[in-house]
């Protein structure tokens, strides 16, 4: 081997070395820092939706006079439960603390709706579960692109389906 061949080969070796070995750029780290962020802020507005939807499901389920809206209030409750009982597991081994209820806008929408009887419950039921459920597939769709734990990838995107 000559030596110039020799100089070459140990440049190229030392580029990785020294990229390894240089440390993060505050931008980004900042940029690093703002996804965690996202991602916690996600897992926990998708089991605050989680809890609104477990409420809004059993009420549906008890309280509706049409027996497919109270089937699909026993769904909604079997399925927001399913998800949050996943969620928990995911948020405690990441070492995060897991919501106990929905967010305050949520306990205001889900007393509007216990408020109501017959068909505007069911009304109520429906539109509100429609909406929460479309943000939690938001939220999702978020967090499977952009989380960066593989586990929260993962999750979020069997949440999707």
């Amino acid at each position: 081997m000559t030596a110039a061949r020799g100089l070459a080969l140990v440049a190229i070796l030392a580029l990785p070395l020294a990229a390894w070995g240089r440390a993060a750029s505050p931008a980004d780290a900042r940029q690093r820092s703002r996804a965690l962020d996202a991602e916690v802020s996600g897992l926990t507005r998708s089991a605050e939706v989680n809890h609104a939807l477990v409420e809004l499901g059993q009420l549906a389920e008890r309280r509706s006079q049409e027996p497919r809206v109270r089937q699909l209030g026993a769904r909604v409750a079997s399925q927001a439960q399913q998800a949050n009982t996943e969620l928990r597991q995911l948020m405690t081994r990441r070492g995060l603390s897991f919501p106990d209820g929905m967010g305050a806008d949520d306990e205001s929408r889900v007393a509007d709706v216990k408020e109501q009887h017959g068909a505007a419950l069911d009304r109520g039921f429906l539109d509100e579960s429609d909406s929460l459920l479309r943000e939690e597939l938001g939220v999702a769709h978020q967090l499977a692109r952009q989380a960066p734990d593989p586990d929260v990838r993962r999750w979020a995107a069997g949440a999707q389906r």
